[in-house]
């Protein structure tokens, strides 16, 4: 991931070529495992959102670890690289992550994995009730799952599944790319994130408090669907494929952009792109809403998320990043940007929107569909979800609850500011560091590189978004 990532795995132990051709031959066998683990898990997902009354499984995320990651663990364990020791000490190559909404979430999913036969609980650690020293704060399992190779013959594959809520991941996240890659880091951004990690787990606390309260108190509020004329509701599924292919375009778009951020960002990746269609019940609410008719011309010029997808950033200056990057996509036509992180909704509401039409091209020639695009970091997106559940989809939700969401939000947003200063921070201090280690041509090299880089990411702010100048 560019070039701090080289400078984080700096200093690694040579890998055999023919060891590495080992373990790369033997690669099918994890991802094998992988796609077992996924099928299973998306199966506990299904089950899970149907039974559920309110809150559900907000992601599901799967890995197979990096090549330089398994080397540095290994070298921490004094290990060389090759198969045997990846076979015999490592428990994680393969690994998933189960994002929940709450505490009470997570305790469910763990119960419920307990109980599927074919998944055999290896053991766990419970760093939920016993956070690490950093701070971090989740729940391990290490599982085994059988992985059939032909010929009736069947290999027990350990892998590692993290169930986290969604501010624990947020935590996480952050704390993964400022901390837990970095063996130079201070010892005064620890102890920041750390305090960080124990207010995060207050506020996830009390924010469930008062979802709870929250749902005590709803009032069961009838729901008044409109009549939609039949022929109307055929033209719109007669043209549901072009947003459908919109929708594959922009993720399209997405993927590539992000691929060129990974690839030229300076420390952080992107979490996570989710996409969507909006479902006919949620159109027509907002039709409603503006007191207009389900028609297809009224879809076409008043709803602008009919195609929709979200960004999930790791801090506030990937969020411009990104933005300008896809601002920067040749085709593409934008028609509105909305700053919702400089200037928060009423409730306190943070993201970065663009409106935008995605040319799609047919047999029969080039449409252009409306898209929205939202971004958001870590953050943002646990908060966002959260008050969702919270004030969002409940009517009848007090204003204590919403002037108490707000204060959070805010909270969380000095949060983000300060993360942002911690890991800019940490990677400076880093490359003095590494620059120590250079040669006087190594470090001309790296010094023109990072001139470059900020170079470009000036000119990029400046375009997008001018108080970043000051």
């Amino acid at each position: 991931m560019g070039q701090t990532k080289d400078l984080i795995y700096r200093n690694l132990s040579e890998i055999n070529s023919f060891d590495l051709y080992q373990y790369e031959s033997s690669l099918y066998v994890y991802e094998t495992a992988m796609k077992i683990l996924n099928n299973k898990l998306n199966i506990i997902k299904s089950e899970y959102d149907r039974e559920k009354v309110h809150s559900d499984i907000q992601n599901i995320k799967y890995r197979i670890k990096s090549v330089e990651s398994i080397s540095k663990k290994l070298e921490a364990k004094g290990l060389e690289f090759n198969l045997e020791n990846i076979q015999s000490t490592l428990e994680d190559v393969v690994g998933a992550r189960i994002i929940c909404l709450t505490e009470d979430d997570v305790y469910t999913v763990v119960d419920m994995l307990n109980r599927i036969p074919s998944i055999k609980v290896v053991h766990f650690d419970d760093y939920i009730a016993n956070p690490k020293e950093s701070g971090y704060r989740s729940y391990h399992m290490i599982v085994e799952v059988c992985v059939p190779l032909g010929d009736n013959t069947v290999i027990p594959v350990k892998c590692e599944i993290q169930i986290r809520t969604l501010l624990m991941d947020a935590w996480s996240s952050l704390e993964h790319e400022i901390i837990y890659k970095n063996n130079d880091c201070t010892e005064e951004s620890k102890q920041r994130l750390i305090e960080y990690s124990f207010a995060l787990e207050m506020m996830e606390k009390e924010m469930e408090s008062i979802r709870k309260r929250e749902i005590d108190r709803q009032e069961e509020h009838p729901i008044e669907m409109r009549k939609i004329k039949s022929s109307e509701l055929r033209k719109f599924k007669d043209n549901l494929f072009k947003y459908e292919a919109a929708g594959e375009s922009l993720e399209t778009i997405l993927e590539i952009i992000k691929s060129r951020y990974d690839r030229e960002g300076t420390h952080s990746d992107i979490q996570n792109i989710k996409y969507r269609i909006k479902e006919i019940n949620s159109i027509d609410t907002k039709l409603a809403s503006q007191d207009k008719d389900f028609t297809m011309d009224n879809i076409e010029h008043n709803i602008k998320d009919v195609v929709a997808a979200r960004v999930i950033c790791l801090d506030i200056d990937d969020v411009y990043d990104f933005v300008a990057m896809f601002k920067q996509y040749p085709g593409i036509v934008f028609h509105q940007d909305i700053d919702y992180i400089d200037k928060p909704k009423e409730s306190g509401y943070r993201a970065y929107h663009v409106i935008c039409d995605i040319p799609v091209d047919f047999s029969t020639g080039t449409e252009v569909i409306r898209c929205e695009v939202q971004f958001r970091t870590v953050l943002m997106d646990a908060w966002a979800s959260l008050e969702h559940e919270t004030i969002y989809k409940n009517a009848s939700s007090s204003e204590e609850a919403k002037r108490s969401l707000k204060r959070y939000s805010y909270a969380l947003a000095n949060m983000d500011r300060s993360m942002l200063n911690i890991k800019n921070t940490e990677v400076e201090n880093l490359r003095k560091i590494v620059s120590e280690e250079l040669t006087e041509e190594e470090r001309a090299s790296l010094v023109s590189v990072d001139t470059i880089m900020k170079k470009n990411k000036d000119v990029k702010a400046k375009t997008l978004h001018p108080k970043l100048e000051q």
